[in-house]
């Protein structure tokens, strides 16, 4: 899966997504919230990621590459209800989610504003797909595109 932009890429782009998520102190820390309190330890998670994000769209848009889309962590299970969360910031039936977790991509952003956007990207399982040919995992190249 994954489309957006109207050309066929030259190539892809991924993020050196450790650096990103070793930019901050603490960043993938998880502490306690109360119930239905603002999880402020995962909109800081989510704000650097979706910065670099938005970063490495723009670099592999330049580039007139695709952005192979990294796997983005999830701290706290907001879902549509931030009121639902309780102290582990996990939605209370879901006792066995460890976090962070790697989030599915509707959890950050909207997939159909993606797929008819300008950015050319990938779904992340895409270069450990075994069907993915050898001289398209050749033309990647990694860049580090840092958050705010």
């Amino acid at each position: 899966g994954g489309g957006g932009g109207s050309e066929a890429p030259r190539g892809f782009v991924t993020l050196n997504w450790r650096r990103v998520l070793e930019s901050e102190e603490g960043l993938r820390a998880v502490p306690r919230v109360e119930r239905g309190a603002l999880p402020l330890h995962h909109l800081r998670l989510m704000h650097v990621q979706l910065s670099a994000l938005r970063n490495g769209f723009i670099v592999a848009r330049l580039l007139g590459r695709a952005l192979v889309l990294p796997p983005t962590l999830c701290s706290c299970e907001l879902g549509f209800w931030p009121k639902h969360i309780g102290g582990r910031c996990v939605a209370g039936d879901h006792k066995t989610l460890a976090l962070p977790y790697v989030c599915p991509i509707d959890h950050y952003l909207d997939p159909s504003a993606l797929a008819n956007s300008p950015f050319a990207h990938r779904e992340r399982p895409f270069l450990d797909n075994n069907r993915t040919a050898p001289a398209l995992l050749a033309s990647r190249v990694t860049v580090l595109a840092g958050g705010p």
